[in-house]
């Protein structure tokens, strides 16, 4: 009988075939399929629909997934209304722990998501251990327009957090899923941090996804939330995204702020050669000589040692110290001069050479007229 033949198996069933359709069949690959298993994983509406009239087994997960699962996974969308239909139970998981809707949400399949929640599909279903709901996959893939926004309508909760703390808003600003952070932040989701600390708006300034940014921002979203280290300042600071670094200096980000070892936001875009953030850190009131590292280094020093020219230069037109040591014993006294000779850099040596001695100049001056 050809493939998807509904009228050849109305007849075998007519025939009394009805073992035939209740059983599983060992397959090439070593795998037992019943016939309405292999109807919904090609999607023949026809041949399932004869089949479970004919009585096939609705449940039945031979090769671990049951057919509602798989017609939901190939996006059937008639094939899962039937089987909704047929009572077939709609939280049935794989042994993944995978379910109908989390499935069908995963792979964007907008009327399947659709016939499940319609059918009764429990929006908040986790995966056991992980926790991942269909809410989660679904802002991740970033389909705003169907799935989300059916899920918020159907009451999924839109803080529900995943094993790691987790929630769709975070990994939908991670992302850039700007339309599902904006439904998401309709629907009252907040900026809460997951484990680590880090939050929605940590992470949608690490990846400089700017229109994210925005939209939390304009939400009220804490601009210090994430702690020292892990503030939006910081984050976007590191990677130089410096639209999100004009955004977050606008909306009151503490710019001198530091992380556990003393780190500030500038030194880190520094330390990068990010001029054009590090020149916004500087305008937003940023000291250029602060000695918040461990170590004592400022931002000078990181600019000198990785040879990033413009930094250094816009650094020494702040006011940076040229000479100004390190703490410690020995080598770990070096200066930001000391810094870009040990690694080679003779551009900035120069400059700072230069700088030094204009104000070893400026200072003969100012005590020989004192």
């Amino acid at each position: 009988m050809p493939a998807g033949d509904s009228s050849g198996l109305e007849q075998l069933v007519g025939f009394g075939a009805h073992e035939a359709v209740r059983g599983a069949r060992r397959f090439h690959d070593g795998v037992r399929r019943t016939p309405l298993l292999v109807a919904c994983i090609y999607g023949h509406t026809n041949c399932v629909r004869q089949l479970l009239a004919a009585g096939a087994p609705i449940n039945d997960a031979s090769d671990g997934a049951s057919p509602l699962l798989v017609a939901a996974q190939e996006g059937h969308a008639a094939c899962v209304q039937l089987l909704c239909n047929g009572g077939a139970l709609l939280g049935q998981a794989m042994a993944t722990g995978e379910f109908p809707l989390l499935i069908a949400a995963s792979r964007n399949h907008e009327e399947c998501v659709q016939a499940l929640i319609d059918a009764g599909a429990a929006v908040d279903q986790q995966i056991p251990g992980a926790g991942d709901t269909a809410l989660f996959l679904a802002s991740q893939q970033g389909n705003a327009g169907v799935d989300v926004r059916h899920l918020i309508s159907a009451g999924a909760s839109v803080g529900l957090p995943i094993d790691d703390g987790g929630t769709p808003l975070f990994v939908a600003s991670m992302l850039g899923r700007t339309e599902c952070v904006r439904l998401l932040l309709e629907a009252q989701a907040v900026n809460q941090p997951i484990h680590s600390g880090s939050t929605p708006l940590c992470t949608a300034g690490q990846q400089g996804h700017s229109a994210c940014l925005r939209l939390l921002l304009d939400a009220n979203a804490d601009v210090e939330g994430g702690g020292p280290g892990d503030s939006a300042l910081f984050q976007a600071s590191q990677e130089g995204h410096h639209e999100c670094v004009e955004m977050l200096i606008g909306a009151g980000a503490a710019v001198d702020i530091a992380s556990s070892d003393g780190t500030s936001a500038l030194f880190m875009a520094c330390q990068s050669g990010h001029t054009r953030s590090a020149e916004l850190l500087l305008e937003g009131g940023a000291s250029a000589s602060l000695a918040g590292h461990e170590d004592g280094s400022t931002p000078l020093h990181a600019a000198s040692e990785g040879g990033h020219l413009p930094c250094v230069l816009l650094l020494l037109a702040a006011g940076a110290n040229p000479l100004q040591p390190m703490r410690g014993p020995g080598r770990f006294r070096l200066t930001p001069l000391a810094f870009a000779a040990r690694y080679g850099h003779p551009r900035c040596v120069l400059a700072l050479r230069e700088a030094a001695t204009r104000a070893a100049a400026a200072a003969y001056m100012a005590a020989t007229n004192s």
